[in-house]
Formats: structure tokens, sequence, C-alpha cells
């Protein structure tokens, strides 16, 4: 099979599975990395257009804003969340990185107490789903892919005034926009990602190819590349050929949710003010943005189950 997208020309060739993979991940990280060329090549007033072609004021017209989610598979609305609840965010990721620090200065694999779960890597959770489900706060340093990315389930266990967040998202009007969508709108799991020198992340994937939905906030400023946005392609959550493509070329890889080819004008870094509201189709193509030295970036995740 041959094909070409944009600028590049590959060739995909069934092979015995004695064979060496036709396509490797260092095939994949390739294109990703070129993609990354591309956007930082890219002038913030393009960038910005980019973000307000999918942007609300707020979510009180419904029907419009349920229109663009269907389409473009992501919206954006700046500076909805108060600045009030931002800063008692805030305070508890000051809180949590002390936790943290103190956890990495061990130099453990794995620590709990009472409240609270740390660990590199999956060495006492794991998967998403035993995270996720703890009876406690549970702390995953990521190793491999992603490296240095800090995930932080149910946080408000451990630290209650992080809370406010969750009823933040409540009273948005999330859900009156997610009620009808073809997937549940029932909040669970409030997440907080705390990514500082992360200059090495996994490149676009989808979590699965089918409709799944998670809304987020921004809980510092992220306004250039540097901070490593949040990164979507626009519609790439509907079936279509960059789909196809994609698992093809990836059938032979360990991970066969990667999808490096994609139309890079439908690309959009969402860079935002703190406080921003993002709701996403994890069915589409995202990443997050590779960081600079220096620089960081702390969003509240909420789950929609």
């Amino acid at each position: 099979m041959k094909f070409s997208v944009g600028p590049l020309s590959l060739s995909i060739n069934r092979k015995s599975q004695n064979d060496n993979a036709p396509v490797s991940m260092e095939d994949v990280r390739a294109i990703n990395d070129d993609h990354v060329i591309y956007l930082k090549g890219l002038s913030f007033t393009e960038l910005k257009s980019r973000v307000e072609a999918v942007s609300f004021e707020n979510l009180e017209n419904v029907d419009l804003v349920r229109s663009c989610l269907k389409e473009h598979g992501i919206v954006v609305v700046p500076g909805v969340i108060d600045v009030d609840i931002i800063e008692r965010c805030r305070k508890v990721c000051s809180e949590l990185k002390v936790v943290i620090n103190e956890f990495l200065d061990s130099n453990k694999r794995f620590d709990e107490s009472e409240t609270i779960l740390l660990q590199k890597g999956l060495e006492k959770l794991k998967n998403y789903h035993e995270l996720s489900s703890y009876e406690k706060t549970a702390v995953l340093v990521r190793e491999g892919v992603d490296q240095g990315m800090i995930d932080v389930f149910n946080v408000d266990i451990a630290f209650p005034e992080a809370s406010v967040m969750r009823k933040a998202y409540e009273d948005s009007g999330l859900q009156k926009v997610l009620f009808s969508c073809e997937v549940s709108s029932n909040f669970k799991n409030l997440n907080f990602y705390l990514n500082s020198d992360v200059t090495d992340t996994r490149g676009f994937h989808v979590d699965s190819y089918s409709t799944q939905l998670k809304a987020f906030v921004y809980l510092t400023d992220c306004l250039s590349l540097n901070y490593g946005p949040y990164t979507y392609v626009k519609g790439s959550h509907k079936e279509n050929s960059y789909h196809r493509l994609n698992q093809e070329m990836c059938t032979n890889l360990a991970r066969k949710t990667e999808t490096p080819l994609l139309n890079r004008d439908d690309i959009l870094p969402v860079l935002a003010n703190r406080g921003s509201l993002v709701i996403s189709d994890q069915g589409g193509f995202h990443r997050g943005f590779p960081q600079d030295k220096g620089y960081e970036r702390a969003v509240s995740v909420m789950n929609i189950r």
C-alpha cells in the first residue's frame, strides 16, 4: 500500500510475522517531530486564529456549542472559571509539589500514607482503572513515554479544598452541553496534571477510536508553545481516511493508537489563559506539546463517564 499525505510519501507492505515491522516507532516519532517543527514555524496570529475558531464566551448557547463539539471534537471557553477558584487550586498545586518533591528526593519507587499514594511508573497500581478507582489520592510520576509528567488522580480526597473545582465544573453549564451527546455525562474523577520541563512527549494519538469526552481547565496561563499546550487535530474524532491509514500503518506497533498521519491545517494548540475550559473528544488525535526548559503547565481534568 502506498499513499501520500502532504509532504509525506509512505509505503506499507504486509509481511509475515517473522519479518521486521514495516513501520517502527522511530518512523512515527520522526513524523511527529516534523509536525512540531511545522507548528513552531507558525505565527502567534495564526495559532490564535485556530483556537478562536472553536472558542465561545460561555456555554449559554447550548445548541451552538454542541454543534461545534460534534463538528470539530473540541470547544474552548476562555477565562470561564473564576480567578479565586483558580488561585485556590494553584495553592493545592503548591502543596502537592512539596509532597511530590519529598517523594522524588527519597529515591523510593513507591510511598503511601493515610490519604495519598505516590508511585513511579506502574509500581503498584498497574493501569488507569486502578489509579482512577483507588480509595486514596494516587500520584503517578510517569516513566517512558511522557516521562516526568505527573498525574494526580482524585486530588480532592487528600486535598478537600480542590473540591471547589468540582463545583465549578458543575456550575459552568457543562452538563447541559453534554446532556444528549452520545455519551453519558456523569462527572467522575477530579484529577490534576502537573507538567514542568517535560521536553519529550508522546506524539499524536487517540485514547481509543470511540467517543470519550474530557473537560479540563488550565490552572496556569499557557500562551505560547513553550508551555506545552494541549494540542488537538480539529475534526479528527470522526471516522475518516486518516483513521484508517493510521490504523493500517500502526498495526504492528506495540501502541496501536498512534496517529502521526493528519491534516496539519487542522492542528490546534490550545493557547489560553488560566481559567479557560476545554471540552475535548479523546477519540480525536491529540498530544501534549513538548515544553521548553523552565516552563510549566498545570491542568485540572474532569473525567466524564
